[in-house]
């Protein structure tokens, strides 16, 4: 009897372990060097729990900017006037930003380019999500 009882009760807990590591597969997200990993924020060799955390997404305002390639691709091309058009033709730059936050204060952000809103969207949900998990796990 006590054999089916020890069985049983494995069997239980590996069901348990399952079920957690799917809940825990969810709280997976990178952008760039910054993830989401487990129960951690993961940045190069940095390691911080994320439990508690809080996430919130914010889109950066366009800033335009004269390259130095433009300029000179237009002065071999085109000579003087070359240069003048090619430093003319400004490339639009826009990021977004997520905004890291931990219970003791500390921030981290993290930029990436504006095409990417989806992804850093859910991102930032994930951070969320894995704060609130982690949080009231422990």
């Amino acid at each position: 009897m006590e054999q089916v009882d020890e069985k049983q009760a494995r069997k239980q807990a590996r069901k348990e372990a399952r079920q957690r590591r799917r809940k825990e597969a969810q709280f997976i997200a990178r952008i760039g060097e910054h993830a989401i990993i487990k129960e951690n924020y993961v940045n190069g060799f940095k390691k911080v729990p994320i439990a508690g955390a809080t996430a919130e997404y914010e889109t950066g305002r366009t800033a335009k900017r004269v390259t130095g390639t433009r300029v000179i691709t237009g002065a071999v091309l085109f000579g003087p006037v070359g240069a003048v058009a090619g430093g003319l033709l400004r490339k639009d730059k826009s990021k977004c930003y997520v905004t890291i936050t931990w219970p003791d204060g500390n921030v981290v952000i993290v930029d990436a380019p504006l095409k990417d809103e989806a992804r850093v969207r859910k991102f930032a949900a994930t951070v969320n999500a894995a704060g609130a998990y982690y949080a009231n796990r422990d």
